[in-house]
C-alpha cells in the first residue's frame, strides 16, 4: 500500500479513502443519481494529488518501493 511504503501520507490516504473512493463506490454500486460539480471536482483534486505524489518524482517513489522491499526493479520511471 502507497502509505505503508511512504510513497503517500496517511492524511492523504484517508481524505482520497473518503473524497474518491466513497463518491466513486457510490457512482458505480448505488442507484443513478446526479453529481454536483462541487462533488466531481473534490474527486478530481484528490486524484491528481495521488497522481503527483506517485509520478512527479518516480525515482524517488521508486527508491521508496524497495526500501520496502517491493519488487520496483521493473517499474518504468515515467
Amino acid at each position: 500500500m502507497a502509505v505503508d511504503d511512504g510513497v503517500i501520507t496517511k492524511v492523504r490516504s484517508l481524505r482520497a479513502h473518503e473524497d474518491v473512493r466513497t463518491p466513486g463506490n457510490d457512482v458505480l454500486h448505488e442507484e443513478w443519481k446526479e453529481i454536483s460539480e462541487e462533488d466531481v471536482l473534490l474527486v478530481r483534486h484528490y486524484a491528481q494529488r495521488i497522481l503527483e505524489d506517485l509520478y512527479d518524482d518516480r525515482p524517488a517513489v521508486i527508491t521508496l518501493l524497495k526500501a520496502a522491499g517491493r519488487d520496483a526493479d521493473d517499474m518504468i520511471p515515467f
